[in-house]
């Protein structure tokens, strides 16, 4: 079914053609939609900028949850990018590309619906510069704002909504525009009534004032609860809901106050230097570092890894590759075949392979051994790997490829 009831989408008014995000917008981004757990580090692995041409990318739906794991999300910060972890750059790319489209994209001649809940974070997240183990400092909240000690009376069966903020229309107090998140903490010291209970309740809306999601969490009397959420730049209203279920009831509390964070800081991160790097410099200079280790990892590799095997292969043929370094054969020579004794023993008339492109093939490497490994200069420009083999000759071809 598709998301736009006319079935139509297209490009917001106003918005370039292409538009290019580097790793901190797109960190940014993530947090401003509510799944902040993906960094910048996880972010540049995956691929330092995102690049889209809105004709083209608005034209279609918005893709689906790739269903980031925390498995992905090791390996990108581990291991890097390069051929092990294409599947899981892919997925993270596919997800910022998910929430980017209701960013710079719209239905057509029809309300465009919210967007999707943000996907919680995966069990097995690495934890990036965890600086309170470390004894770096916390980052603090850009503001802090209080209420005071309060009692609050309910009969009839019936809840009591106490009002505590109220953000953009009606605001109760004046938040930064920069706000990316919200913590309201509220300690409790006193419940009374049948059934009675307390939550704090904060309510996310949009434009037009309509509720776009709701977080509710319980507040059990005698302790402190938090409830953190990201603000998406929309109004949010912060409530303190006294919930009795039959006659009537009263809620104390001795402490009611929040913590605003802004320009994407999360509570019990680290604190950002004073001067806080330069978005554009930070994605050229992950784009300057993949460069430079693929081209160590290719031009002068200090291993390989083994891939994908093709074995049982006999006669003439041809097998697709790319992205190798080179390939290990491994072959079954026949009785008849001429040998050389020496380290390693030199075998004759078994056949050769050519590596080569669409456009052709390189010149034939003649095999000589049961085991042998070619790693060509240039074999990043191969495509295809043609093999010949003489009558009774069968070949394991396994692909190497560049470490990450």
């Amino acid at each position: 079914m598709p998301l736009c009831s006319s079935g139509i989408t297209q490009q917001k008014p106003g918005t370039a053609d292409d538009i290019i995000l580097t790793s901190a917008i797109l960190e940014a981004m993530a947090a401003g939609y509510g799944f902040g757990w993906l960094l910048a580090p996880f972010i540049g692995a995956a691929a330092s900028t995102l690049n889209l041409h809105l004709p083209s990318f608005c034209a279609s739906d918005p893709p689906v949850d790739p269903g980031v794991s925390g498995a992905d999300l090791l390996a990108l910060a581990t291991i890097g990018p390069g051929p092990l972890t294409a599947d899981a750059a892919d997925r993270v790319t596919q997800l910022l590309e998910r929430y980017a489209w209701y960013t710079f994209c719209e239905c057509a001649s029809v309300t465009t619906p919210a967007a999707p809940a943000p996907p919680s974070q995966p069990s097995g997240t690495p934890a990036i510069d965890p600086g309170q183990q470390v004894g770096y400092p916390a980052v603090q909240p850009c503001m802090e704002y209080g209420i005071a000690s309060l009692t609050v009376n309910v009969g009839g069966g019936l809840n009591v909504n106490t009002f505590l903020y109220k953000d953009f229309d009606g605001t109760n107090f004046g938040a930064p525009i920069n706000v990316t998140s919200m913590q309201c903490k509220l300690t409790v010291t006193q419940t009374t009534g049948s059934g009675s209970s307390v939550r704090i309740r904060f309510q996310q809306q949009d434009a037009n004032s309509v509720v776009v999601q709701t977080d509710t969490k319980l507040v059990v009397n005698g302790t402190t609860n938090s409830l953190l959420v990201q603000r998406n730049a929309l109004s949010v209203n912060v409530f303190v809901d006294l919930l009795v279920t039959g006659g009537s009831g009263s809620v104390t509390w001795s402490n009611a106050y929040f913590d605003l964070f802004c320009d994407g800081q999360q509570p019990n991160g680290v604190a950002s230097p004073c001067c806080p790097p330069d978005p554009i410099l930070s994605s050229k200079l992950d784009v300057l570092l993949q460069m430079v280790t693929l081209i160590q990892r290719q031009s002068v590799p200090f291993a390989y890894l083994t891939g994908t095997v093709h074995s049982g292969l006999t006669g003439t043929g041809s097998i697709a590759v790319t992205g190798i370094l080179g390939v290990l054969l491994n072959v079954s020579a026949p009785v008849r075949a001429g040998v050389d004794v020496g380290t390693p023993d030199t075998n004759w008339d078994l056949g050769w392979i050519n590596f080569g492109d669409s456009n052709g093939y390189e010149d034939r490497i003649w095999l000589r051994g049961t085991s042998q490994i070619l790693i060509p200069p240039t074999a990043g420009l191969f495509t295809v790997v043609g093999y010949t083999l003489t009558p009774g000759v069968t070949l394991a071809l396994t692909e190497l490829v560049r470490e990450p």
